[in-house]
């Protein structure tokens, strides 16, 4: 409806035909099959699709038409007619609506963009090839025209003319009248009085201090701009860390049996990937080691293909902010665990095809990737191993919060627990450390997991802890 901009009293053709198209695609739940296959034992016409609403002609009836009347009206397309062949159209003049069989398709153009402008009525603009710019005519040509009889139409040599002139004397008025200068008083937007824009003065009025945190926090704060990550595989191959952290992650896909090498098939596109770098730290801020991440391009992914289902819930703000004001309220502890290769404990139920990585060698030549696991950067990657680690949750006695799907909570007669999950990191709050100790067990038996202590950093969040409280920067 809001490519085609057709009117809204059009809505119900819309719902029909997305109905026509659901039925015929087919889905995850009936083995890649469509409900039109299911039903009639065989797959679905698909080479009559047409884009709802795009521009039509239907071919009008010889029996209905004279010499000089048009062979076809202008229509937009609506839908497909249940039991007949023809297609459903709406005349984009009069607003009827009509059934035909005959129909030439303009799959790209859509007549209503056109109307949504407002021509001037009943005028017609003839422009004539010996026109100049000027508006002058040849003497032939003008006599012509002075004997041919024009009603209410607009010849453009007599526009043109009496426009140039109009144009020329503004023109000279503008460039007499001096420039006008805004009184308004310029200010700096409400949501940015908190920060330090544009250039900055001196001396400084607005700045971050952290003379007043605790010098372990201090340490912590400022060491994480002291390394600089390396954004391309180029600029990591030069550093032997990051060539470290590389091995060690091929390694580690290759003890999971990620993939095998295969021959790619015929008709069949392998998504690329990209290696990402990260700098992961003590609760001290001293580094703990350098990670690297390979990531595969999924937005090359075709839906239908090679991924169905992609949701996963997403870790409200507000959710962890409220948490943040309960521990700080309570006394409770918080802790901060990270999934090792969190991805890869995700079931991948779809096929899907790699180009070889940067730093892999395939045995043979030519060979792509043939995922067998779930890796960063699918469609589908965050949604199943999600649901691996809910399932997990379940097993444990922890109940999913129906406000925010990433929050899981266990309560018993001597504890309370909560546990939220943002992708492969975790914040773990509660009354007892023993529970906590219990549960960081099962989960690292299972996942692998790494304890990072109490919780500093979490998306983009500093935490500084204190017997007065919470501050969160």
């Amino acid at each position: 409806m809001f490519q085609s901009k057709l009117p809204k009293k059009f809505w119900f053709y819309a719902v029909l035909h997305s109905v026509y198209l659901l039925n015929r695609i087919p889905t995850k739940l009936l083995q890649n099959k469509s409900s039109y296959e299911i039903l009639y034992g065989h797959a679905p016409d698909l080479s009559k699709l047409k884009v709802f609403g795009c521009l039509s002609y239907a071919s009008t009836l010889p029996v209905n038409r004279h010499t000089f009347d048009p062979r076809a009206n202008k229509c937009a397309f609506l839908g497909y007619k249940s039991g007949m062949k023809g297609y459903i159209l709406v005349d984009v003049h009069n607003s009827e609506i009509l059934v035909s069989r005959n129909v030439k398709f303009f799959d790209l153009e859509f007549p209503f963009h056109s109307l949504s402008l407002n021509p001037l009525p009943n005028t017609h603009i003839y422009i004539d090839s010996n026109c100049d710019l000027s508006g002058k005519l040849p003497v032939d040509t003008e006599a012509t025209i002075q004997n041919t009889p024009f009603s209410e139409d607009i010849f453009v040599n007599d526009i043109v003319t009496n426009d140039i002139e109009h144009l020329n004397n503004d023109v000279e008025d503008v460039q007499s009248l001096p420039l006008r200068k805004s009184q308004r008083v310029s200010k700096t937007p409400s949501h940015l009085q908190d920060y330090i824009c544009h250039s900055i003065a001196y001396p400084m009025t607005n700045y971050v201090c952290y003379s007043n945190l605790a010098p372990q926090h201090q340490v912590y704060a400022l060491s994480i701009s002291h390394d600089v990550e390396p954004s391309t595989f180029h600029q990591a191959s030069q550093d032997s860390r990051w060539l470290t952290a590389m091995q060690t992650k091929i390694e580690a896909l290759n003890a999971n049996h990620t993939w095998e090498f295969v021959k790619l098939p015929s008709n069949v596109v392998a998504i690329g990937s990209k290696w990402v770098y990260k700098i992961k730290r003590h609760a001290d801020g001293s580094i703990e080691r350098f990670k690297a991440r390979l990531v595969a391009q999924g937005y090359t992914q075709t839906e239908g293909l090679d991924y169905f289902e992609t949701f996963s819930p997403v870790a409200k703000l507000s959710t962890i902010r409220v948490l943040l004001s309960l521990v700080s309220i309570h006394g409770w502890h918080l802790h901060q665990l990270d999934v090792n290769n969190a991805f890869l404990h995700g079931d991948l139920n779809e096929v899907v095809y790699m180009k070889v990585p940067q730093g892999v060698s395939s045995p043979k030549s030519r060979q792509v990737c043939k995922l067998l696991k779930s890796l960063y950067g699918l469609k589908q990657a965050k949604r199943q191993w999600f649901e691996k680690l809910t399932q997990f949750l379940y097993a444990h006695g922890f109940v999913q919060a129906t406000s925010n799907h990433n929050l899981f909570t266990k309560s018993t007669t001597s504890s309370f627990t909560a546990l939220l999950v943002y992708v492969d990191e975790i914040i773990l709050d509660g009354t007892s450390l023993t529970v906590f100790d219990e549960l960081k067990l099962a989960l690292h038996q299972t996942f692998k997991i790494k304890n990072l202590g109490q919780l500093k950093f979490f998306l983009g969040l500093e935490v500084a802890h204190s017997s007065k409280g919470i501050t969160l920067c």
